[in-house]
């Protein structure tokens, strides 16, 4: 059971309105595959479409730490559904079943089962190929890593991953809230930080190039009201500027990467997104650029690390971000 739940709590979420509604649904008896598996509920609730929506409650000892739904609700609070779920929990607890968590019932099988069962899920959801190749990638560069722990040019295959955000994008193109994809877009983006937390930019790169160019020819297909698509290459820019900080790139690598950059920039400029302006900056100034020198140094001027106008996104305070990597990096005094 979902610690510290009660109807208080539920109400304190949601709007009277939406919990009215909930509590109609649950009378209605429209909640249906009530699982728990570990600190994660899972749910199907009837509802106006033809599909029943999809929710994802995450709880840890606290109580309630995520509630998802697949349905366009994009206003206050929790959804009725949300409430619903929730309330048959709480008033209902037969009707949710106790299963393991996913690692326990892995545990048990062996090798051969494990691939019969990625083989199948890989047939029924071709999809989900794109993911486990880049689970593939990713583990097998680890291991890569540990092994040469030199300078070494191993690289990540990109084009799972573009075709990764490509899948994720369409699965979202009818929903009116983004941040499911754009969450979905950040795990992702969390694979290329494991390679920079390993001094690995260079596939850290890769990673976030893939993710960017399969984002700029398809973010318009998002139909979220609320920006957040857009929004979401201020982000883009600031991972990307990391690695570019924190990576060795030969002279031919930076121009390849400021005419791409740039590129970028231009497919998005009609929109009004100051995409790509950060990392640009970064790239074509990086560590050796004599006022941020100044900046590291602790003398700290208005402009910070510029000589004229800063870039609207970059402050000084995002300087300090980057301070391990400079250090890492051991540029020449």
């Amino acid at each position: 059971m979902i610690p510290k739940l009660s109807e208080a709590t539920i109400r304190y979420h949601t709007t009277a309105q939406s919990f009215e509604r909930g509590q109609d649904y649950c009378r209605a008896d429209s909640v249906n595959s009530l699982v728990q598996r570990g600190n994660t509920l899972s749910a199907k609730v009837e509802g106006s479409e033809v599909e029943s929506y999809r929710i994802t409650i995450q709880f840890d000892k606290g109580g309630i730490t995520h509630a998802f739904c697949t349905c366009p609700y994009e206003y206050e609070g929790w959804c009725k559904h949300i409430v619903a779920t929730l309330l048959t929990c709480l008033h209902q607890p037969d009707q949710t079943e106790q299963r393991p968590e996913l690692a326990k019932v892995l545990a048990s099988l062996n090798r051969r089962q494990l691939e019969t069962i990625v083989q199948n899920l890989a047939n029924e959801q071709p999809e989900w190929m794109d993911a486990v190749e880049v689970q593939i990638a990713l583990l097998t560069q680890s291991k890569t890593q540990k092994s040469q722990k030199a300078t070494r040019r191993t690289t990540v295959d990109s084009k799972p991953i573009e075709r990764q955000v490509e899948r994720i994008i369409n699965r979202y193109v009818e929903q009116w809230d983004d941040e499911p994809a754009l969450d979905e877009i950040r795990e992702i983006i969390q694979k290329a930080d494991k390679f920079l937390e390993q001094g690995d930019g260079n596939n850290a790169l890769i990673i976030l190039g893939a993710i960017a160019r399969a984002y700029v020819q398809d973010w318009m297909n998002l139909d979220g009201s609320s920006g957040e698509s857009g929004i979401f290459f201020e982000e883009l820019d600031g991972v990307l500027t990391e690695a570019m900080l924190s990576t060795e790139l030969s002279e031919s690598e930076r121009q390849q990467w400021q005419k791409e950059l740039k590129n970028w920039q231009k497919e998005v400029d009609n929109y009004g997104v100051d995409s790509f302006e950060m990392s640009l900056a970064a790239l074509e100034q990086g560590w050796d650029y004599p006022p941020l020198r100044e900046v590291l140094q602790g003398n700290i001027t208005e402009l910070g690390a510029w000589q004229d106008e800063a870039p609207q996104q970059f402050s000084v305070w995002k300087f300090s971000c980057y301070w391990a990597e400079y250090l890492a990096l051991d540029p020449p005094a």
